[in-house]
């Protein structure tokens, strides 16, 4: 089984567990409730309050399999279409799925598990949100035909990769 499909399955499997436990902790169990798979879904007489923060949670954990996706694809652990995932919105084009690739990458890159060190996670999430801007740049290369487009993605290249490098050896030098 490809890691696609071991992400989208825990992704589901913990909407659904997150749908039951609105359900459970409402007390909208039973009482001629719809039910839908594992997870209890209020579709009648249910409190609406809750209904959004299911569907709240349900988009975030929407978010996080998609990040889990991009990780996955970065770490070579597995390929898997981007926009079968809903990611790119509107075009599906080569140069719309690049986009849509590198800012996954990115975000995922900055969804950062905080330090502490205000120094630290300035740094971390800034290497990830300019290797985002390195990796746009390039997309604007391969497929632009503005020449001032182009010209700056060329100087974004040429000021953010020396950053990256600074900040990768600023880590280094502190041991993180």
């Amino acid at each position: 089984m490809k890691i696609r499909n071991l992400a989208a399955a825990a992704a589901i499997t913990t909407i659904l567990g997150a749908a039951g436990a609105i359900a459970q902790e409402s007390g909208n169990t039973g009482h001629g409730q719809h039910m839908m798979g594992q997870g209890h879904m209020m579709m009648g007489g249910g409190n609406m309050t809750q209904m959004r923060e299911m569907m709240d949670e349900m988009t975030k954990m929407m978010g996080q399999m998609r990040d889990m996706m991009a990780a996955a694809e970065q770490e070579g652990q597995g390929g898997h279409d981007m926009s079968a995932m809903g990611v790119v919105k509107g075009d599906q084009g080569p140069s719309s799925k690049a986009f849509a690739e590198a800012n996954a990458r990115m975000h995922t890159g900055m969804d950062l598990e905080f330090s502490g060190d205000a120094d630290v996670d300035f740094v971390k999430g800034m290497i990830a949100h300019h290797q985002g801007a390195v990796e746009m740049a390039e997309i604007v290369l391969k497929y632009g035909k503005d020449e001032e487009l182009r010209t700056l993605a060329t100087q974004i290249i040429a000021a953010q990769e020396p950053e990256i490098k600074f900040m990768q050896e600023w880590l280094a030098k502190q041991g993180k």
